[in-house]
């Protein structure tokens, strides 16, 4: 029988109170046993606090609350993986939901030593909890090649050298499971971005080991009308793309016909935000 391995659920949480009840309840009834629970509030003005120190009293979890609001969800990240105690992390943002079976899919992945990050297709909700989107593979899949259709497991350098120096296609931080390591430089370096952050941590991370992909919408992430995504500065959000493609360009070698898509989703991408 294979050994279950330890698990850290991290919920980092700024002023979604009103979530945290059924996000907490579907974590702690995962077919795949945790480790442990670590819930962080950066000093939320809601009564998020009230919230989870009553959910403590009923489930295991482990607090961290700030006494002052430290504007980034970096460094709430950096904070709950250096607490975690466990061999691998999962962050499950406090507004999004997940199958009960996600994360027994993912880390099955693992069974590979050298994979060192495990995502799974998401479905989009609403803030209602109603979904508004079933896949995210269609998005991903810039080739329309059905590549996001099946499971698979790739090497770190061809996904940074074909893949994620075109776009980021993990498309939600809560659809992923990683291998604990220092990150707290990574870290500190994605809280320079205002947008793509996530997206610099996964390149970080692929640089290390494999890459695995769960065809199956297990992760649900919700979407915000007034997300920083749609509120961000346009020129900034296409200037952080085009950096985090250049430094994958200089570090790695790239085909020409990776070059043209690499060019292809820049102008697709002024398109949208209209530059």
């Amino acid at each position: 029988m294979e050994e279950i391995k330890k698990v850290s659920v991290i919920i980092p949480n700024y002023n979604y109170a009103r979530y945290l009840k059924k996000r907490i309840k579907v974590i702690e009834k995962q077919t795949y046993p945790i480790y442990e629970l670590i819930v962080l509030d950066d000093c939320s003005s809601d009564n998020s606090r009230q919230v989870i120190e009553k959910m403590a009293k009923k489930y295991p979890i482990r607090t961290i609350f700030n006494e002052k609001n430290s504007g980034c969800v970096f460094k709430q990240w950096k904070k709950g993986i250096e607490a975690a105690e466990g061999d691998y992390i999962w962050i499950a943002e406090a507004d999004d939901q997940a199958d009960k079976h996600l994360l027994e899919n993912l880390i099955a992945k693992f069974s590979d030593s050298e994979v060192v990050l495990s995502y799974c297709d998401s479905m989009q909700i609403n803030e209602h909890g109603k979904v508004i989107r079933k896949s995210c593979s269609d998005l991903a899949d810039e080739l329309g090649d059905g590549r996001y259709e099946q499971d698979y497991v790739n090497s770190g350098e061809d996904e940074l050298s074909n893949y994620l120096v075109i776009k980021n296609y993990i498309y939600n931080a809560s659809g992923v499971v990683f291998k604990k390591d220092d990150y707290s430089k990574v870290l500190d370096d994605c809280a320079k971005f205002k947008l793509a952050g996530d997206w610099y941590f996964y390149t970080q991370i692929a640089k290390k080991g494999k890459i695995a992909y769960v065809a199956k919408p297990l992760n649900k992430h919700r979407i915000h009308t007034n997300s920083v995504t749609k509120t961000t500065k346009k020129q900034l959000h296409y200037d952080e793309v085009v950096r985090i493609q250049e430094e994958i360009m200089n570090e790695y070698s790239i085909s020409d016909s990776v070059l043209k898509q690499i060019e292809e989703q820049r102008e697709k991408l002024k398109q949208v935000l209209g530059l």
